[in-house]
């Protein structure tokens, strides 16, 4: 299940409960699952568009009953339609997700309508990114930063986050770095804040926007960010040991990151890889890695990968395969690979055969 919407539906499941279902949320903060849904099903059965909503909430999740995606589309579609927004929230994830139901954005957008329009921030959050993003909507930064403005509202962070990038990059509002560090900042304090929100400050305390340049601080956040499991803060403290030449720190960070899937970490973890810092030299696995970040369309990294191959590092040797890879970087515009290319070129023309397929 996307970690987002996850994270949202929980969110937004414990505010202004009912008294008759405040037992069953009690078993749900202690982990009893199965009390909560033995509460809760009674009481969804009757008709109790809360109850309905949290008992499709447990079967969303797997809590106290075997998961299953569609049935908790079903409740949530009973108590969506008493006008319950959170149910009209989640149902609309569940569409944009494709959760129990075919993927449809264009019914997400409907039921993150009902919702946002009954004062749901998360589902105004949501819609925003529907409008942001052209999906199920006619794309629209100014109808997407109205929405991220009301989200925001709410002490959650993703509204603000969302509000603070549109400032960043000018959707829908004049361009302002300081209004966005402001809202960046905000997000941090809220009870939802994820570490992206956190990198970011981070990110613009190290490039002087919005706020003047501060290196320590910028550490900090990224410290802050990747001890949340955040890619982008794991990758920067990554960095800093790299060039600290603690490089054993550097490659434990690098590592989590590249396991997370981001390519510029995978490219560093390669490298280290090659030379030998901070782990046991291992070209074979420097090309795992280069694959990995190559294949999501790093330059670099198919650069790195068309060297391996071309000089038969953790690969068996071949040109063909190496000027593939290298080709790819070079369509790119990575610098290094054009001139490679350029001299792989020549000496093509002087040994036409060198292409000829590998085993």
């Amino acid at each position: 299940m996307n970690r987002f919407f996850k994270r949202i539906v929980q969110l937004n499941s414990f505010r202004g409960v009912k008294r008759i279902n405040r037992n069953a949320l009690r078993a749900f903060y202690k982990q009893n699952y199965a009390k909560a849904f033995e509460s809760w099903s009674p009481i969804a059965q009757s008709g109790d568009e809360e109850a309905q909503y949290f008992l499709g909430l447990l079967y969303l999740h797997g809590h106290g009953v075997e998961q299953d995606y569609q049935t908790a589309v079903e409740w949530f579609q009973k108590a969506a339609e008493q006008g319950y927004n959170r149910a009209q929230s989640s149902l609309g994830g569940c569409y944009y997700f494709g959760y129990g139901v075919e993927q449809s954005y264009l019914t997400a957008v409907k039921w993150y309508h009902k919702a946002a329009e009954n004062d749901n921030p998360e589902a105004q959050d949501a819609l925003g990114t529907c409008y942001l993003n052209g999906e199920g909507v006619n794309q629209s930064y100014q109808t997407a930063f109205e929405w991220y403005e009301k989200a925001a509202e709410a002490p959650l962070c993703m509204g603000r986050y969302h509000l603070a990038m549109c400032y960043e990059l000018g959707f829908g509002v004049e361009q302002s770095y300081k209004k966005a560090f402001e809202l960046y900042k905000q997000a941090t304090f809220t009870i939802d804040v994820t570490g992206y929100a956190i990198y970011k400050v981070g990110e613009l305390y190290e490039q002087g926007k919005g706020v003047e340049a501060d290196y320590l601080l910028a550490f900090v956040y990224y410290q802050k960010a990747a001890d949340l499991g955040d890619v982008n803060g794991q990758y920067h403290i990554g960095l800093h040991y790299y060039y600290e030449e603690n490089y054993s720190i550097a490659v434990e960070w690098y590592r989590k990151a590249a396991e997370q899937g981001l390519p510029q970490a995978q490219r560093r973890l390669g490298l280290c890889y090659v030379l030998g810092l901070g782990v046991e030299e291992s070209n074979k696995d420097a090309v795992k890695w280069f694959r990995k970040a190559a294949e999501q369309g790093l330059a670099s990294a198919q650069y790195d990968l068309g060297i391996q191959y071309m000089l038969g590092n953790g690969v068996e040797q071949c040109d063909k395969t190496a000027m593939e890879w290298i080709k790819k970087a070079a369509d790119q515009g990575y610098e290094e690979a054009i001139k490679e290319l350029e001299e792989l070129q020549q000496l093509i023309n002087n040994v036409p055969t060198i292409l000829d397929s590998c085993e």
